[in-house]
């Protein structure tokens, strides 16, 4: 599995914009040479983890963003 983790990693971030279920991931990931006989349990799992911590990473950016905007209103009310 060790060899595999960056591989796995990088095609949830590659296909994170199309928001798929970590199942999806999972058999995309199958598909690849090898990757089958690998332990479905661990792959799953941090499939998982990637698509919690993307998720968390959006939220968090989504809240930035807000936090930004509703500045530079203020900001913007204060010039005027």
């Amino acid at each position: 599995m060790q060899f595999a983790q960056p591989d796995i990693i990088g095609i949830c971030l590659a296909l994170a914009p199309l928001d798929l279920p970590p199942y999806v991931l999972l058999w995309i990931v199958d598909w690849l040479p090898r990757y089958d006989l690998l332990s479905h349990h661990k792959k799953i799992h941090l499939i998982e983890s990637v698509v919690q911590s993307i998720r968390k990473l959006k939220g968090l950016q989504s809240i930035l963003n807000h936090r930004v905007v509703s500045s530079l209103t203020q900001f913007s009310d204060q010039i005027e």
